[in-house]
């Protein structure tokens, strides 16, 4: 889910998607988001036979629904600072294949929260998936450890104790 642009690497989980279904793989994906790489992904998923497996739904508007009906989120970010989609799939509580990135590895602890693999690898996106697909229990207790992780250290609660901490410190140094 997100801006339909190159850096947030589609294409690679397209192709990921590809080599699933080259293994006999049954499954489902979405592709949610708009932008400037959205003729080529659809084109991309049609030329490798992604038809009625892949569907481009446009922006997900009511994203707990989304959240709650998936197996499995994947983040194949190239470059990705942040992701708060991330810390939402965490807090919906749904086992997670993200890239090396920078964000998901200041985020996320490997194979304890979630599975990480290499930036552009459209295979051990594939493998990683394909993890998870096999071993349901696996992906529950990713999934479990990410929710427990985001109440921890990034609800609403403990963000605001840590700015209102920050705020503190930064006055306290302050000399007009």
């Amino acid at each position: 889910m997100g801006r339909f642009v190159a850096k947030k690497g589609f294409a690679v989980f397209i192709d990921a998607l590809s080599i699933l279904k080259a293994r006999n793989y049954a499954f489902k994906a979405i592709l949610g988001g708009k932008g400037e790489e959205g003729d080529k992904l659809k084109h991309k998923s049609h030329h490798l036979g992604l038809d009625g497996i892949l569907s481009f739904p446009g922006w997900i508007e009511n994203k707990s629904d989304f959240y709650t009906h998936i197996d499995i989120f994947c983040l194949p970010s190239l470059h990705e600072p942040f992701g708060i989609v991330l810390l939402e799939a965490f807090a919906y509580g749904a086992p997670v294949v993200a890239t090396d990135s920078e964000g998901p590895c200041d985020i996320t602890t490997p194979h304890y929260d979630a599975l990480i693999v290499k930036m552009g690898s459209a295979s051990e996106m594939a493998d990683a998936i394909g993890t998870l697909l096999d071993n349901p229990h696996l992906a529950s207790e990713l999934a479990a450890n990410a929710f427990a992780k985001t109440k921890m250290r990034y609800s609403p609660e403990v963000v605001c104790e840590k700015i209102e901490q920050s705020c503190k410190e930064i006055i306290g140094h302050w000399k007009p």
